[in-house]
């Protein structure tokens, strides 16, 4: 059934964009500042690598998870990241590595036929300032690390953990990450996207872990949207030690603004008005998201409407005759993101 393929792609997709996001939380007592923004310094300014794991729970009574993991490297102004796509039709990852701010290169791994993205290392140029979250699609480590020694952090020092013989101690923090996913952008959908993005790290609570030699060791946050519960953990290592990140040798070399519009495709100009005979029904899109994939009706529905204003030609019929493609895929990974921030 194509629409099952439809409601897979809506909520792998989206889980993965959406894997930093807000919850309510409580008042945290401010205490232990100092400590938790002196290992944040240390650790920013040390070579690392962290593995990341972002599991969603979705659904009710029958629940089911999507996990998603990642990889990240930072060497001086040297970054890498590698994250996997989950994806019904098969094992997607993208790639990520910036060196300067005018250089940064990206490539998909696994994509499905169809896909508007040329195989291989993509060079960006002209490349604005603070874009690296929009090409991630998420916040970065290094605005974690940035947050936690802001003055104003509200920190909460609730005591230690012992594991494989070692203390660790433990914070509990909140945190505004939304400074770091904001910038200004004239394609429409990414400037939707941007903004939800930065609605759902404005207002983050976050356990850390620093270890006995003032680094942190380990990032957990907890977040409630739309689409489900989400539990993401980033494990800190390999301090100091050597990390080699090489620049890739691009296959390719496009502009900021050309990329994105590719990964993020606007709606065609079009004089031709789109026959709403021709749409998929907006209840069995509905119903299909809901038995398909356990998501709420209310989302269901918002991604539908999304769809429809953004991007029409994403719910025709036709569209999906010869599968699924990377431009419809995004176009409904976008709705995802942006309806999983209004609900959360």
């Amino acid at each position: 059934m194509k629409l099952r393929i439809l409601a897979g792609i809506v909520l792998s997709v989206a889980v993965a964009l959406t894997s930093c996001g807000a919850d309510d939380g409580h008042e945290v007592v401010v205490s232990g500042v100092q400590a938790l923004a002196d290992a944040a310094g240390a650790t920013a300014e040390a070579t690392y690598i962290v593995d990341i794991e972002s599991v969603v729970k979705v659904g009710g009574d029958d629940e089911s998870e999507v996990r998603s993991n990642g990889h990240v490297a930072r060497s001086g102004s040297m970054m890498s990241m590698s994250i996997e796509i989950p994806n019904t039709n098969g094992e997607v990852s993208m790639e990520f590595v910036a060196g300067d701010a005018a250089r940064q290169f990206v490539r998909y791994v696994g994509m499905p036929d169809g896909s508007t993205l040329p195989s291989g290392w993509i060079e960006l140029t002209e490349v604005p300032k603070g874009s690296e979250a929009a090409v991630m699609s998420s916040a970065t480590v290094g605005s974690f690390l940035a947050a936690f020694q802001k003055v104003d952090a509200k920190v909460e020092d609730v005591g230690t953990t012992k594991r494989d013989g070692r203390t660790f101690r433990r914070f509990r923090t909140r945190i505004d990450l939304s400074p770091s996913v904001e910038f200004e952008t004239e394609n429409r959908v990414l400037g939707k996207v941007v903004h939800a993005m930065a609605k759902t790290v404005s207002d983050l609570d976050t356990d850390v872990e620093v270890d006995e030699d003032g680094h942190v060791v380990k990032i957990v946050y907890r977040t409630e949207s739309a689409v489900g519960t989400t539990t993401t953990t980033m494990e800190f290592s390999g301090f100091g030690e050597p990390v080699k990140i090489e620049t890739p040798t691009p296959d390719h070399t496009m502009t900021f603004d050309e990329f994105i519009g590719l990964v993020y495709p606007e709606p065609e100009s079009s004089t031709e008005a789109i026959d709403e005979s021709e749409l998929i029904d907006r209840g069995d899109f509905i119903d299909a998201m809901n038995s398909e994939s356990g998501l709420d009706e209310n989302f269901a529905a918002c991604v539908y409407d999304e769809l429809r204003e953004s991007s029409p030609r994403a719910l025709l019929e036709e569209s999906y005759e010869s599968g699924m493609n990377q431009e419809l895929a995004q176009a409904m990974a976008s709705a995802g993101l942006v309806c999983g921030a209004e609900g959360g």
